[in-house]
């Protein structure tokens, strides 16, 4: 029989197979700018790693805004402080798992009472999609980038240290937001963990991965990881994290390389950070034996210790 026709004694079935529990649908993809060539149609993405607990409940209520400050921080306080926007992984869409796994189950109380003070003194927001659904790197971007100036403008935040937090498909809702906005965005840095590196283009359907090059990165993930491995790139993905963080560093912004572990987690870390040529740097930490799940209170010291070497 030919390749469209079933065989006779193989009958096709009739009603399609539905997805596993933990799939979902996949992310749009962008929508192409308008321009004189006609852009090649991209090819489908398959669906990106899904985050296979439940979210847990939540410890205390949301401040309307999202945005929750140290004491100290925040709206009418003297001290301007750093800003931290969070993106939660997919099917936790009010971030209990993120803030739970980060920050301990009594993070809400803690936090604003200074029992958690070791945390460091700061503002965090943590955002949601403008749907109330999944992230959607197609819409989701400039709106993220919208939360955080209202953030910064109502919280008396430091713009010199705004910085990006993502996990799972909120990592690479991270990634489409700093790629998308260019230098002029309000990020200085990234703290991704446990994605790959969606496709983006700004100007056409072609397959760049990030045209901007001036913010700093650090990429955390578990070498065990399956939902979204270290060394096979899934179809959705423009890069795997190990090569990105070298072009980004070294080739991107001409910084030497060097090896290390991280103070908090003993992470195995290649890092492009000395002597960099632009306005950018990259390190990428590697968590032996580790799987998808691999936020820790270690791993959030780790990313703001990052992001205090990175403060303008």
């Amino acid at each position: 029989p030919s390749p469209t026709t079933p065989s006779p004694t193989t009958p096709s079935p009739t009603t399609p197979s539905p997805p596993p529990a933990t799939s979902l649908p996949p992310p749009p993809s962008p929508a192409p700018v308008p321009s004189t060539t006609s852009p090649a149609t991209p090819s489908p993405a398959t669906p990106m790693p899904s985050l296979p607990l439940p979210p847990a409940p939540a410890p205390v209520d949301q401040p309307g805004d999202g945005v929750w400050c140290a004491p100290g921080c925040g709206s009418g306080q003297q001290q301007a402080c750093p800003l931290v926007v969070a993106l939660h992984g997919s099917g936790d869409l009010n971030a209990y798992f993120l803030k739970e796994h980060l920050f301990g189950a009594d993070f809400g109380q803690g936090f604003v009472n200074g029992s958690l003070s070791s945390l460091g003194s700061f503002c965090i927001l943590f955002a949601t999609s403008s749907s109330g659904e999944e992230w959607d790197l197609a819409t989701d971007t400039s709106h993220i980038v919208d939360l955080t100036n209202v953030a910064i403008e109502t919280h008396n935040i430091d713009r010199s240290a705004v910085f990006l937090f993502g996990y799972d498909r909120g990592s690479a809702t991270a990634y489409a937001t700093i790629c998308t906005q260019g230098e002029e965005g309000p990020f200085i840095a990234l703290a991704a963990v446990g994605s790959q590196v969606p496709h983006y283009s700004r100007t056409s359907w072609s397959p760049t991965c990030c045209e901007n090059h001036g913010f700093h990165l650090v990429h955390m993930h578990g070498t065990e990881d399956q939902l979204a491995p270290l060394g096979r790139r899934n179809p959705w993905s423009c890069s795997l994290p190990g090569p990105f963080v070298h072009v980004h560093g070294k080739t991107e912004n001409g910084c030497h390389g060097h090896h290390g572990l991280s103070k908090h987690q003993g992470a195995n870390i290649t890092a492009f950070e000395r002597n960099c040529t632009g306005k950018g740097s990259a390190s990428f930490y590697r968590l032996v034996g580790k799987g998808h799940n691999v936020l820790t209170p270690e791993l959030w010291s780790d990313a703001w210790d990052y992001f205090m070497h990175k403060k303008r």
